[in-house]
């Protein structure tokens, strides 16, 4: 089961002080700079603790880590925010997923209950907790520069992107059933006033039971802070974003949903037929890369799915965010109707 990404490079936006963008706030991360005050913050945080102090904790938290978990050195997946490895649950509960962050590589981070500066993921995953359709969090860790992420870890579980190649193609019911449910889940987030910001198929899961769970919380934010520090994957960047617009959140959710529907309904990567995006700028990777591929999806889908199906792809696709369809009137569009 691959519990991130290798694909596309993420990309962090800055947040403009109007209301849009302007043109050089979209930037590649700096690892170097992030890499310098990682140094810095590794014997000194935020706290004021010192490299000793630091030093005690990381030890407690070790000692803690030991007495139920396990770790080996199986990676899992890898991403831009961390690597994930399979470990154990020594109490009985089975194989688990551990995900490691560097302190330097998190651009998001707030304060729990308990007074503690802790990455948003973790705050994140904390509040989903016990809801359907999400990898449920079961303990964190702060070891030194790093803290460790240890969540439920799927077996015989694939992302959907393999799932999608296993089964040599699918029904337009069956994308519907998939689709629907990733729906259902993104909007259970936003209820909760929380937006995942990496919505693609590698970082949705299906279950040999078929049930459907969106892992990597890694962008994940509160939706009043959205525009603070803004994160995306590279191709499922919407127009929007490029053409210094204003950000809507719900907007960008389900173009990142539209690109997940075509590929459930073509079977294949919207933009495998084209070149790397490392290779591109971001307009080239607008122009070039993401508007023909999905110009391309919506004119050649194939005829044998219904027009009712053809409809919901090209809402959800709408190069303009005002026109585009909301979350709950993609669950009440009538091509859902064969599922019922």
């Amino acid at each position: 089961m691959p519990g991130l990404s290798n694909g596309v490079s993420a990309v962090r936006i800055q947040k403009s002080y109007s209301s849009f963008f302007e043109p050089e706030g979209i930037e590649e991360i700096d690892y170097d700079l992030c890499g310098h005050i990682g140094q810095i913050g590794a014997s000194f945080d935020e706290s004021g603790m010192d490299l000793d102090e630091i030093c005690s904790l990381t030890m407690k938290e070790k000692h803690r880590f030991d007495s139920r978990f396990s770790v080996t050195d199986q990676q899992l997946g890898s991403g831009t925010f961390g690597k994930v490895y399979l470990g154990a649950d020594k109490s009985g509960g089975g194989k688990v997923a551990i995900k490691k962050i560097k302190k330097r590589e998190i651009f998001d981070f707030t304060v729990n209950e308990r007074g503690k500066v802790v990455p948003m993921e973790i705050e994140i995953l904390g509040k989903i907790k016990g809801l359907d359709g999400f990898v449920q969090i079961i303990d964190s860790f702060e070891m030194g520069d790093e803290f460790w992420l240890v969540t439920e870890f799927f077996e015989k579980s694939l992302d959907l992107n393999s799932f999608i190649k296993c089964q040599q193609g699918l029904s337009e019911k069956q994308a519907l059933f998939i689709f629907r449910k990733v729906c259902k889940c993104v909007l259970r987030l936003f209820n909760r006033k929380i937006i995942h910001r990496d919505i693609k198929p590698e970082n949705i899961i299906i279950t040999p039971e078929a049930t459907i769970k969106l892992i990597d919380f890694g962008s994940a934010t509160h939706i009043d802070r959205a525009l603070e520090n803004l994160v995306a994957t590279t191709l499922y960047l919407p127009p929007e974003f490029l053409r210094e617009e204003i950000y809507k959140p719900e907007a960008v959710a389900v173009w990142s949903l539209g690109l997940v529907l075509a590929g459930l309904l073509t079977g294949k990567n919207v933009f495998a037929k084209h070149i790397s995006p490392y290779a591109v700028s971001y307009e080239e990777a607008l122009e070039a890369l993401v508007m023909k591929s999905v110009r391309s999806v919506i004119k050649n889908i194939t005829p044998t799915f219904s027009t009712q199906v053809k409809d919901l792809l090209s809402k959800c696709l709408d190069e303009d965010p005002d026109e585009r369809i909301t979350l709950r009137d993609i669950l009440k569009h009538k091509c859902f109707n064969v599922l019922n």
